[in-house]
């Protein structure tokens, strides 16, 4: 990697596993109406198309506890921890679901048990993903229009 092929990315640090022997998934906040947000492990998976959240029934926001796949009309905010110092998310990004005029909007969000945020690829249409295995860190950066 170098200064110009890594040039406007904003870097996320990664810590490794208590083995030792990989990198641990960065934290990134899920932000739901009615004031929810949660803070949970951030996967950036590019082989699917829908974006699944792990969380427990009883930590769910009420309205949409009886849901495992979200209604039409849910704003879904995603950010991911800030970058090297910086104030600002390393990615930040919002839609509404069922609005398949927003590229980064997955083609549906789903509940499973547990504890993540996994992305699918469709964050990939509107910022560059870059991991970065031998300095622990991934990257993103938002093409300038």
């Amino acid at each position: 990697m170098t200064s110009l092929n890594t040039a406007g990315f904003a870097f996320v640090g990664l810590n490794w596993n208590a083995a030792g022997k990989d990198w641990m998934q960065p934290v990134g906040r899920l932000g739901l109406p009615g004031d929810f947000s949660v803070d949970l492990p951030f996967l950036m998976d590019t082989g699917i198309n829908q974006m699944l959240l792990w969380l427990h029934v009883n930590e769910r926001p009420s309205a949409l506890t009886n849901y495992s796949q979200f209604p039409n009309g849910i704003e879904v905010s995603i950010a991911v921890p800030p970058a090297d110092g910086v104030a600002e998310p390393a990615l930040q990004y919002s839609f509404v679901t069922g609005d398949t005029s927003q590229p980064m909007a997955p083609v549906q969000v789903e509940w499973r048990d547990g504890n993540g945020i996994n992305t699918g690829r469709n964050v990939l249409a509107g910022a560059d993903y870059l991991y970065d295995a031998a300095g622990g860190r991934i990257g993103f950066r938002v093409p300038q229009e």
